[in-house]
């Protein structure tokens, strides 16, 4: 057991990826630990037993060693989960950490025959590819390699198109022409009669003086207001009462007069003209004018086709050009003229000339347009005749017999038989990979249900033992996206929560939201350690635990340390890194009595890390301890802090001198502060060991301003010194930084 201690930043994670490197020999986990800033070149040596080296220079290892086991937030990210969620790839990864050695080498004989059939399909479509393109569309591979041969083909080949030769000469034109359409007939709108007679009409039973009192009052009593909104306000008068006033209507000569202007004649009038308004809109519309445009343009188009051919050369087509045109100018003026009139009912509106011209366009167009539709009529009846007179041969069925018979000529040519030869072997040699692979998977499913099931029991063993809120069910493998991968779901209060994925919504319990980030770590130890319980070459294995105990509450540190102390007692070696000096003190008691246990740092030294070995028992007891304690529950665990923040703040000194003490025993004496210390560390020439403090004597400095406005040696009023707790969290984080265990 080789137990590891260092802050961060001092290279737990760059010795697990050289280590990691070291096992698949892929120097990428080194060149991705480069120094930024350096020069030279990547190197690493690991001794191992028996004195024997592995050596990594110039990109490459010189040896590796497969036998290593490591878990960190690589493992976790690779195998369990990135960030808040779990991907297919994570359940493909997982899915061989889980069947072990013997299931991966089945999952690589499914993988290995399922890349062989894939490579099989190819080499069929690429065959098929060869032959598809000089075949007709639609015709049958199987059909096309069934055609019999045929001695004569050629001959009947030649004499076909022989046939075909002359049909083609013979109705070339025919074909045009028969697809070729007739001319439509057009309709000519009928305006009404009676337009300019109701535009002229007056009411006979109205009054002249009726008349002249409504004028008068409207032009002296409102702002331009018409007939119509006085003969919609006698409506709404109720017995011989003023709407607007109150007062009596009674023998009033003015009500009088609007009586007997509005009476039932004008209404009666008003819904003539409403009645004659729609008439003129619907036989006039933009619809109907559309339709004798179209049909006079593609007549046009038709005409001209064929004249060119010698049909209808003693016909001409009337021009009717400008009857949509004038349906649409007499539809505007008709409807202005008459809104005109709808407003002033008894004043009479003229006609102007430019609807009286449009008019006398559309009212000669029945003529005009019987006299075009009767050309049409006899035109068509010539285009009939003609369609009649044209050949009546069936090229599509002569081209298919050429077409067959071409077919089989190809069939039986060599480079074609060889061709169809391959891709019959090549669809052979898929459907017996087909059957291997099914075969494959149907073993490699035997053996992943029974150990998932073990697996699944196992795990959910680790979690009791870990006092976790939650379990795993329903642990089973699957084949989506064409590789073995492994899926879970998490059980909650007895409900079952599926892991989901990165578009799982926020709104829906999933992996990401209803596991803390202590219980995701749980769950991702549980995992590694079920799986390495079950390797069959444990023994053989060197394991590395880097920060196990990341995130996890309190409660769970015994759990941990006692799965760790297991494995130790299984496999070659276990390393376990970790920052909490006080969690590898555990693993350090509960273990050392079986012997085979080292402590080793790793520190800063000027830009580098050193690695010594380290005296766990000093420095994990006694008052530093304690001290430690205080600032780490400070910055790391609420639930263990019992003490005030005045309280931190006068802890941070102590724990600062004693540190420097530990680290340089016989620079400082029993009397000294760290004031003292500061000026003993910066005016030390560099072959003093002290000097070595120089690389953390600006922080240290700034602790030091920072802190003894909390000590009464340096301020009388400390007590009532005012603590900021961001502040102060600044410089617990700052001293932890110094110290170790940050």
């Amino acid at each position: 057991m080789a137990l590891v201690y260092g802050e961060n930043g001092r290279g737990k994670s760059t010795f697990c990826d050289v280590l990691r490197s070291l096992q698949t020999g892929t120097p990428d986990f080194i060149f991705g630990r480069k120094r930024l800033g350096a020069t030279g070149d990547c190197e690493a040596v690991i001794l191992s037993e028996g004195g024997v080296k592995a050596s990594f220079k110039a990109g490459k290892w010189d040896a590796t060693q497969p036998a290593i086991a490591i878990f960190d937030t690589t493992f976790i990210h690779q195998n369990v989960h990135a960030g808040d969620h779990i991907d297919h790839e994570h359940k493909k990864n997982l899915y061989r950490v889980i069947v072990g050695e013997e299931g991966v080498k089945l999952v690589q004989q499914v993988d290995q025959l399922d890349a062989d059939s894939r490579d099989a399909g190819k080499a069929v479509s690429t065959k098929r590819d060869l032959i598809l393109p000089r075949l007709p569309a639609g015709t049958g591979l199987n059909v096309f390699a069934k055609l019999p041969s045929d001695a004569d083909i050629a001959k009947k080949i030649a004499t076909k198109e022989e046939e075909l030769k002359v049909a083609e000469t013979a109705s070339r034109r025919a074909v045009e022409i028969k697809t070729k359409g007739m001319l439509q007939e057009v309709v000519a709108p009928i305006f009404p009669t009676a337009f300019e007679a109701i535009l002229a009409e007056k009411l006979p039973t109205l009054a002249e003086q009726a008349e002249k009192q409504l004028r008068a009052h409207l032009a002296g009593h409102t702002r331009s207001g018409t007939e119509t909104w006085v003969s919609q306000g006698l409506g709404f008068q109720k017995d011989e009462t003023c709407p607007f006033c109150g007062q009596s209507t009674q023998g009033r000569s003015l009500v009088s007069a609007y009586r007997a202007f509005f009476d039932n004649a004008y209404n009666d009038f008003k819904r003539q003209l409403v009645a004659c308004e729609q008439t003129v809109s619907a036989r006039l519309s933009e619809k109907v004018a559309l339709a004798v445009q179209k049909a006079a343009g593609d007549n046009a188009t038709l005409w001209e086709f064929w004249r060119q051919l010698g049909v209808g050369q003693s016909f001409e087509l009337p021009d009717i050009a400008a009857l949509a045109s004038a349906i649409g100018e007499v539809r505007e003026h008709a409807t202005s003229l008459l809104k005109l009139k709808t407003a002033a009912p008894l004043e009479t509106v003229t006609l102007s000339d430019a609807f009286k011209e449009a008019l006398t366009i559309l009212v000669q167009m029945p003529a005009t347009a019987s006299a075009y539709n009767d050309t049409v009529h006899a035109f068509n009846s010539q285009v009939s005749q003609f369609k009649v007179q044209q050949g009546t041969t069936d090229l599509t069925k002569l081209k298919s017999e050429i077409a067959t018979l071409k077919l089989v000529e190809l069939r039986h040519t060599p480079e074609m038989t060889k061709a169809l030869n391959d891709y019959s072997a090549a669809e052979q040699l898929k459907t017996k990979l087909g059957k291997e692979k099914d075969a494959a998977k149907g073993t490699l499913d035997r053996y992943s249900e029974a150990v998932l099931a073990t697996h699944e029991n196992r795990i959910n063993e680790l979690l009791k033992m870990f006092s976790a809120g939650f379990r795993i069910s329903g642990t089973e493998s699957s084949y989506v996206g064409g590789k073995t991968s492994s899926s879970y779901k998490l059980v909650i209060n007895n409900v079952g929560v599926e892991l989901g994925n990165e578009k799982t919504p926020a709104s829906t319990p999933s992996f990401r939201n209803t596991l803390s980030a202590g219980d995701k770590s749980t769950l991702a130890l549980a995992l590694f350690v079920s799986q390495l319980e079950r390797d069959p070459q444990l023994k053989s294995k060197i394991v590395i635990f880097d920060d196990p105990f990341t995130s996890q509450d309190r409660s769970r540190r015994t759990a941990t340390q006692t799965l760790i102390c297991e494995l130790a007692k299984s496999a070659t070696q276990v390393f376990v890194l970790s920052h909490d000096p006080f969690f590898l003190r555990l693993v350090w008691d509960a273990y050392k009595g079986g012997g085979g246990i080292k402590c080793f740092q790793f520190a800063r030294m000027a830009n580098g890390t050193n690695v010594s070995e380290w005296e766990i028992e000093k420095e994990t007891a006694g008052e530093y301890a304690k001290k430690h304690r205080v600032l780490w529950n400070y910055r790391y665990d609420s639930t263990g802090n019992s003490a005030s923040a005045r309280e931190v703040a006068q802890t941070i000194r102590p724990v600062l001198e004693e540190y420097l003490k530990l680290k340089l025993p016989h620079a400082f004496a029993d009397n000294e502060w760290l004031g003292q210390f500061i000026d003993k560390i910066r005016n030390a020439p560099d072959t003093d060991p002290i000097a070595a403090a120089k690389v953390v004597l600006k922080d240290v400095e700034r602790i030091n301003e920072y802190s003894k406005r909390y000590h009464h040696r340096s301020n009388p009023a400390a007590d009532t010194e005012l603590v900021d707790e961001a502040e102060l969290l600044t410089y617990v984080e700052l001293t932890l930084e110094v110290v170790g265990g940050f």
